[in-house]
């Protein structure tokens, strides 16, 4: 596992293959929103709800989030690292192997060929108070998949990383009857959130030698880019403590390095319906930028809160089951989760499954 701890270790201190876009967008990761099928237009609220939905500050009191440290990756990851140490020597020397372990070795590696396979990691410290918030961010994805090249010649790794690095703050308000033409009798708030982004991306093939991933995280390091984004979202209690629709434009405004990011319109509500369950849903890309079907754009979770202290969560995300718990010791809270969905969209293969972990202290 030496190299499987190198680069998990590399994603978390530098803070897929990239949907085509102009510029990807900024993807943060709420553990607690994986767990429930990945929803969090109208449930998280502090520092992180800001990030998915700048109106949900609104009802944001007071909070400091001092750290922040959430982990995902999977099974398929780890299987081919082990397999790339367990056969560093082989794979180095490829060409001087006999014909019969070249092809040995070749079919081996096809369980992983054409799959992005890897790590993502988000961090973050952010305070909130009266409608106001402001913090920094990181997130992290390291994607690779093995490649094996026709006729049979040494198989190669390629390797996408993704670094960005966010300031953000933001502000919510209550819109005045006047404004909303008195049609909306309970709270309308309007949110509004500004980000400055060093943003840090490369792509890399790999030779065999070249499998300790150094020069890629190397070329990480010198490909820093700069940016900016502006995201708008509305937040309305339909029925005031039990149910909530939102809406939210990512990147309505956006420049990297003098490319946009896609303007994407989501759609969310909840329904509490009681003390101890919450039912949720969330529509993204309302306006299909990316061009998927309706089930892979379609996110439902709920939560139960137990004891006070604990939660269970489940929930369906672009077509995959999710399950998530959550420990809520006041100052500190931990959360996991499984699922099996991409959050940039794409569904991976049958198998796949990821796994996060995220720890926050917050007063």
């Amino acid at each position: 596992m030496r190299k499987s701890t190198c680069i998990v270790m590399a994603v978390l201190v530098l803070t897929s293959a990239a949907i085509a876009a102009d510029a990807p967008s900024v993807e943060y990761r709420s553990v607690r929103s994986l767990g429930m099928g990945g929803v969090g237009q109208t449930t998280l609220g502090t520092f992180e709800g800001m990030i998915y939905n700048p109106a949900q500050l609104a009802r944001a009191g007071f909070s400091i989030d001092i750290a922040s440290v959430a982990v995902s990756t999977g099974k398929s990851t780890v299987d081919l690292l082990e397999f790339v140490d367990d056969h560093q020597d082989e794979l180095t020397d490829y060409d001087d192997l006999p014909l019969y372990r070249q092809i040995e070795l070749y079919n081996d590696l096809s369980e992983w060929s054409g799959d992005w396979l890897g790590a993502k990691a988000n961090a973050d410290i952010g305070i909130t108070v009266d409608g106001v918030g402001f913090g920094t961010y990181a997130t992290s994805d390291l994607d690779y998949r093995a490649v094996q090249p026709i006729p049979i010649v040494e198989p190669q790794l390629q390797a996408y990383g993704r670094v960005d690095q966010v300031w953000t703050a933001g502000i919510a308000f209550r819109v005045p009857k006047d404004w909303s033409l008195r049609l909306l009798p309970n709270p309308l708030y309007l949110g509004v959130s500004g980000k400055l982004i060093n943003r840090y991306e490369t792509f890399e093939t790999l030779n065999a030698e070249d499998y300790d991933y150094k020069a890629t995280l190397d070329s990480l390091e010198g490909s820093r880019v700069t940016g900016w984004g502006t995201d708008i979202g509305l937040l309305y209690e339909a029925i005031p403590g039990r149910v909530e629709v939102a809406c939210d434009v990512d990147n309505a405004l956006s420049s990297i390095d003098g490319d946009g990011m896609p303007t994407i319109v989501n759609l969310g509500a909840h329904w509490r319906l009681n003390k101890v369950l919450l039912v949720a849903a969330d529509w993204n890309d309302v306006l299909t930028h990316y061009e998927t079907d309706f089930d892979k754009r379609f996110n439902l979770g709920a939560e139960v809160e137990l004891l006070g202290m604990l939660f269970a969560r489940a929930g369906v995300g672009r077509g995959n089951a999710s399950v998530g718990l959550g420990v809520d010791l006041s100052i500190v809270e931990i959360d996991a989760a499984s699922y099996q969905f991409d959050s940039r969209g794409r569904n991976t293969d049958d198998g796949k499954r990821q796994y996060a972990a995220q720890i926050r202290v917050r007063i």
